[in-house]
């Protein structure tokens, strides 16, 4: 069972979604999460770093990148840092569960999720986007950024001020 919550402290932009484990219903909601939030968004701008075990789902990316319309994919050697984005009509199930995976192989998974057209601002803060806090990307783009702090099994959730957060979304 998740516990959801708005944090009032954060001008109710931020909240946390606690008990989502690395096992079969951990991995369902986030799927499901993932998804309504995609939903939502234009763009999507992924930036995983520190990875706790090595995942196939880059090969994958690599593989089915052009297929799943994943654009600037990019990997450090060591495989410490992995970037790319992709427009949100292009994220099927496929995507979905790389995206699922990369959350729970990596300790600092973040999605930025564009409630805008992309454009040249967005494609070219993609690269900048993992050296600013989620609060700077919500006040320069219309968007919901998703990351894990320190607590393996909370998942964050930051927004723009113009934006919402509807509970059917977070309530899997």
């Amino acid at each position: 069972m998740v516990d959801i919550k708005i944090h009032n402290n954060e001008r109710n932009r931020l909240a946390s979604i606690k008990g989502v484990n690395d096992d079969f219903s951990g991995r369902l909601y986030a799927f499901d999460l993932f998804r309504n939030l995609i939903e939502l968004s234009d763009c999507v701008s992924v930036c995983v770093r520190r990875n706790n075990y090595i995942i196939s789902c880059l090969e994958q990316l690599k593989v089915l990148g052009q297929e799943l319309r994943v654009h600037d994919l990019a990997a450090s050697n060591d495989l410490f840092e992995i970037s790319f984005y992709f427009d949100k009509g292009k994220a099927g199930d496929e995507l979905l569960s790389i995206l699922v995976d990369l959350w729970f192989a990596f300790q600092q998974p973040t999605f930025f999720l564009y409630l805008q057209k992309k454009d040249s601002s967005i494609i070219s803060n993609h690269k900048m986007t993992h050296k600013q806090s989620w609060e700077e990307i919500s006040d320069t783009f219309t968007s919901y950024v998703v990351f894990k702090g320190a607590e393996e099994d909370v998942i964050w959730i930051g927004r723009s001020e113009t934006l919402k957060f509807e509970m059917k979304d977070l309530r899997i």
